[in-house]
């Protein structure tokens, strides 16, 4: 399936699909197959997408199980904002239905994802470069920007213990 993108006319994209199946690829996009590619797919039935490049290498899980042989829409959402847009030469039309915080940037908005309910990022150190000098140590800077609900906000581990250190939003207030 190829597009042509001089005839893009918005910014939501949307599809159908079915499957019985709980492991498989919906999608792949790549410049590089080796080192830049991107992929959108079913684990354990439920999508997950793949991004991987030399600056990042990325997977997201989240969502029910869509391995049901049912039809479900999927319809990829936009975090972010967008300013000055130019697709190949043509100035982006924004539709009038799109939010307008997709539509423009805020003044006081600072770097960082936004993750929905049920969803969230996995990274592996193995893939951060480590220093040759010794003692190693990791650091990680969380700031968060708190909307309504529970759930987990960070989790550190191993395979064999996935979850040796684990902060959790409930009721609004941090649990660890």
């Amino acid at each position: 399936m190829t597009f042509n993108l001089t005839k893009i006319t918005k910014i939501s994209s949307s599809f159908e699909f079915r499957t019985w199946d709980p492991e498989g690829v919906i999608f792949y996009g790549d410049t590089n197959p080796k080192n830049d590619w991107f992929m959108l797919g079913l684990r354990d039935g439920r999508p997950e997408i793949q991004l991987h490049n030399h600056w990042a290498q990325l997977t997201v899980s989240a969502g029910p199980r869509l391995d049901d042989g049912r039809w479900h829409q999927l319809v990829p959402a936009l975090d972010a904002c967008l300013r000055q847009d130019d697709w190949l030469d043509q100035q982006a039309q924004t539709s009038a239905s799109v939010p307008t915080s997709v539509r423009s940037c805020a003044l006081e908005s600072q770097p960082g994802i936004f993750f929905p309910p049920g969803t969230g990022a996995q990274f592996g150190l193995q893939d951060i470069p480590q220093p040759h000098a010794e003692p190693w140590a990791f650091s990680l800077d969380l700031a968060l920007q708190l909307a309504a609900g529970s759930g987990r906000l960070l989790a550190l581990g191993t395979p064999e213990n996935p979850s040796w250190l684990s902060i959790h939003l409930q009721d609004q207030l941090v649990a660890l």
